[in-house]
């Protein structure tokens, strides 16, 4: 073409392909929508600075998930359920709740090569819903009504209800959750709902990064994470510190056994059994 029209155009579409082909071998590059690919390495290297890899929870759950969406979807590879299992595990130790929430839907159900983990679905769910996302607070009541993966639990399943309509955002979600919550109230004691309301009014998600990989190191068996954790939440949930200072005690933490010692001569039996049941549980 005279106008260099058709040649610029044919070199925009090699230099596409080239970015779809190489993009598993670039770990510093990515793809930004209407600019093209963004080398962060030569960029930093520029600017004389530090170049920085591609945060995993970016590429696991970005729109275009280059890796994770290739195997979900088999867009030039088989469908590999495993990779995309590996991919949302990689998030999730990063703080994605929607990754954990993601995981744990793929393992409750189970889907291909991936087997059907109803126990650890339910703890994705729990550590999702702990990190503030609502479709798993919706999920992990569900689970503690039913008993998927986990012993029923009707005041755990309220107390999680209760929680999840503070992070609904339509009329649908709304009416939902009520019927919901209906349904487990039903079976519950006037006690029983108090107690949920009050716990529930106490629950707050994590504010920022720090505290969300420590909820996380936690729930991935990192003693000291769980040792902090346990010790952050003593005034405001005592029942769910006590669980964490135990598991810390347990795995030697210096300081968790006396920690723990301390706060379980502040709660009831009833309350100190139902630890000693999350402790056994936990996974």
């Amino acid at each position: 073409c005279r106008d260099g029209r058709g040649i610029r155009a044919k070199s925009r579409r090699r230099v596409r392909a080239e970015h779809r082909g190489d993009a598993r071998r670039r770990p510093y590059s990515v793809q930004i929508r209407g600019t093209g690919r963004i080398n962060i390495r030569e960029r930093a290297e520029r600017r004389g600075a530090e170049p920085r890899p591609v945060p995993l929870v970016q590429l696991a759950l970005a729109p275009e998930a280059p890796e994770r969406k290739r195997h979900e979807i088999g867009a030039g590879v088989p469908v590999n359920e495993a990779a995309v299992r590996q991919w949302l595990n990689a998030a999730t130790l990063q703080g994605s709740a929607v990754a954990a929430h993601r995981l744990g839907g793929i393992l409750m159900l189970g889907r291909g090569a991936v087997k059907k983990e109803p126990a650890l679905a339910a703890s994705y769910w729990k550590l999702a819903a702990e990190l503030g996302y609502g479709g798993a607070q919706v999920d992990y009541a569900v689970a503690c009504a039913k008993g998927d993966g986990l012993e029923k639990n009707m005041p755990e399943a309220y107390y999680w209800a209760l929680i999840a309509r503070r992070s609904n955002t339509s009329e649908e979600q709304e009416r939902n959750l009520r019927a919901l919550q209906g349904v487990i109230t039903s079976g519950l004691e006037p006690e029983e709902i108090l107690s949920g309301l009050t716990r529930s009014r106490a629950w707050k998600a994590p504010t920022n990064e720090k505290a969300k990989l420590r909820w996380v190191k936690a729930h991935f068996g990192d003693a000291s994470a769980q040792l902090e954790l346990g010790k952050s939440l003593s005034e405001s949930r005592p029942g769910e510190a006590l669980k964490w200072l135990q598991l810390a005690a347990a795995a030697k933490a210096k300081g968790a056994s006396v920690a723990a010692k301390e706060l379980g001569g502040t709660l009831s039996k009833q309350q100190t059994n139902q630890v000693q049941a999350a402790v056994k549980a936990f996974k």
